[in-house]
């Protein structure tokens, strides 16, 4: 619990000396809930909640966090455009692939149209992650 303390009070926390029998403070339990992951409403991880999951488990300050998740997302993406697979371990691997244009028939009007080439990612999945989820 020193470390928790020692983190609480490098966020301005006021602590009180720890009691006997193992039970946590206010401020260690403050700290120790913002550590956990928070999801969203809809139970999504998002750029907020991710943040203060790392400014909690890392100890830095939110805006920073902001910024390696802007970092983070950049690197994966500029990867992505330029044809590199991204490998995320344990999880899976991100490949972009570039999808052919196509003729379709337009259901309304009969009229035949031409769909552009473009870029798509696809995912596929660790095995560690399928064993997982199995489990």
């Amino acid at each position: 619990m020193v470390a928790v303390r020692a983190r609480a009070r490098s966020r301005g926390v006021r602590v009180k000396p720890g009691r006997r029998g193992g039970g946590n403070s206010r401020a260690e339990s403050a700290v120790l809930q913002r550590s956990r992951p928070v999801y969203s409403a809809t139970g999504k991880v998002t750029k907020g909640t991710f943040t203060s999951f790392l400014s909690g488990k890392l100890i830095v300050p939110e805006p920073l966090a902001k910024l390696a998740w802007e970092q983070l997302c950049g690197l994966i993406r500029s990867s992505l455009t330029r044809g590199r697979p991204v490998c995320l371990t344990n999880v899976g691997t991100l490949e972009s692939y570039m999808k052919q244009a196509t003729t379709y028939r337009h259901p309304a009007t009969g009229e035949i149209a031409r769909t552009r080439k473009c870029l798509h990612v696809r995912f596929h999945v660790a095995p560690q992650l399928k064993a997982a989820l199995r489990a």
